[in-house]
């Protein structure tokens, strides 16, 4: 027996398994089921994935950084719903990545790390590869290069929907330092809030730095930073409210020193004639109207939020010849439009107020039993007449049970929540977990701002309720 109850409250290798992580201590006694344990033992191809358990938690070090030497591995938290965390307990680097090594990093968050006297306070890379993906570097400091990562000569770099944000450098590279013969790419990336002397966002010192979909915004000591050989590719990208290392009112977006080039296509660089860098097709003095801009005076201490409002000029403004992923930073689908918008996030962003402001929250203007407020999360018109058919639905397909659910993705004011339950006591709602619960069937753009999922349910419980709330606080 299924049951649905729908709420509202406001306010390309082939990896073999190294093992699980069971526990979010730093025990590095063999067999103790820690991330450090697993790492110390680890072969090349191997992958390391964590317990259901552990859904959101927090590794702290406090045996130092985590060394990887030589080594091919993946550390893959994307089957939990709010990944893991490494802390770097303001004492050391998080994670050090020896020459040699081809490292894939998926949906983990790593912040205060620090390195009081060298390089990089998150995550140091000397050569080989690394792949980061669905990962946030935030609140990390280092003295010389690379407040939050420092990749070095050699390195094949790539990054697909990470956040850089509030790490700090005294020296080069707030957010992302790259010196060398290096490679580096970026996708519907953020980078946001750093502070160095040169290259708040990023300083490179030679290699080929390519910008996809990117928002580079409120850092300190410049956006962008070249010097010596660096060459910037910018596409599809915003660059803005960047300003000199002192954080006061010096516009610097994009520097080049000596031998330094770039090439920007298709993008918004504040203060950048449209005859300057190959810009075609920039649109020039129209602000992003960012939800959230930081303040690069107040970095590395600032909290951004650079979701474009509805009104943005930088919406359907880039070219779909150089998209490559499929979703936004925020999983939402790319181009929702026929064109794909510039910067990280897809789509303009609204809340109730600005769409409904006649329309009282906890109303029901159309009068069918559900308030507008949820018909709004659900996304569907309060005032209209087609709510229900945007409500959860139940349905059976080859002997599996499929739970269909609705949620406005472009609402400032929206979180939506899945949980479940097996007696529908309200201390045993538990939020519904990816590989647990349910698998991922499919998900479409079915009106502006309105997605639609398709879960395949995963328990053998013969009764099981499920719930979707939602929250005006996001």
């Amino acid at each position: 027996m299924m049951r649905l109850v729908l709420a509202s409250f406001f306010g390309s290798t082939c990896f073999m398994h190294a093992g699980t992580v069971t526990t979010a201590n730093d025990d590095p006694t063999p067999g103790s089921g820690s991330l450090r344990a697993l790492l110390a033992t680890a072969v090349n191809g191997e992958l390391i994935d964590f317990d259901s358990s552990l859904n959101g938690a927090t590794i702290s070090l406090t045996n130092g950084q985590l060394p990887i030497s030589g080594l091919e591995v993946t550390i893959d938290a994307s089957a939990l719903q709010n990944g893991i965390a490494l802390n770097g307990n303001n004492a050391s680097r998080i994670l050090n990545i020896s020459s040699g090594s081809n490292v894939t990093l998926k949906n983990l968050t790593f912040h205060h790390g620090r390195e009081a006297n060298g390089n990089s306070g998150a995550i140091q890379a000397q050569g080989g590869q690394l792949t980061m993906s669905r990962c946030i570097i935030r609140d990390c400091f280092a003295k010389f290069d690379g407040g939050g990562i420092h990749v070095g000569s050699g390195i094949v770099a790539n990054f697909e929907d990470c956040s850089l944000t509030r790490n700090e450098s005294q020296s080069y590279g707030g957010g992302l330092f790259i010196i060398g013969t290096t490679n580096v790419t970026l996708t519907n990336t953020a980078i946001t809030g750093n502070r160095s002397l040169f290259g708040g966002g990023v300083f490179a010192l030679g290699g080929g730095v390519n910008f996809t979909n990117c928002t580079v915004q409120g850092n300190a000591g410049a956006g962008l930073y070249g010097e010596s050989s660096s060459n910037f590719f910018v596409r599809n990208s915003i660059i803005w409210g960047n300003r000199t290392g002192s954080g006061g009112l010096s516009i610097q977006q994009l520097r080049l020193g000596p031998n330094a080039s770039s090439n920007v296509d298709y993008s918004l660089i504040e203060g950048i004639s449209a005859t300057l860098n190959n810009l075609n097709g920039t649109l020039l003095a129209n602000d992003p109207l960012f939800v959230t801009p930081a303040v690069p005076a107040n970095a590395p201490n600032t909290n951004a939020d650079v979701r474009l409002k509805a009104t943005s000029t930088s919406i359907n403004a880039g070219s779909n010849a150089v998209v490559i992923q499929a979703l936004d930073l925020a999983g939402a689908p790319r181009i929702q439009d026929g064109q794909v918008d510039l910067g990280a996030f897809e789509g303009g962003y609204v809340t109730f107020s600005s769409l409904h402001p006649s329309l009282a929250i906890n109303g029901d203007e159309n009068q069918n039993g559900i308030s507008n407020y949820v018909e709004y999360a659900l996304g569907v018109d309060p005032t209209g007449s087609s709510a229900h058919s945007a409500l959860p639905a139940m349905s059976t397909n080859g002997g599996f049970n499929y739970l269909t659910l609705s949620q406005r993705i472009n609402g400032l004011d929206v979180n939506g929540v899945w949980t479940t339950s097996t007696t529908l006591d309200a201390l045993s709602w538990q939020l519904m977990m990816l590989g647990t619960d349910y698998s991922p069937e499919s998900n479409s753009l079915i009106a502006p701002g309105r997605q639609q999922f398709v879960l395949k349910l995963l328990s053998s419980d013969p009764a099981r309720f499920y719930r979707q709330r939602f929250s005006t606080t996001n």
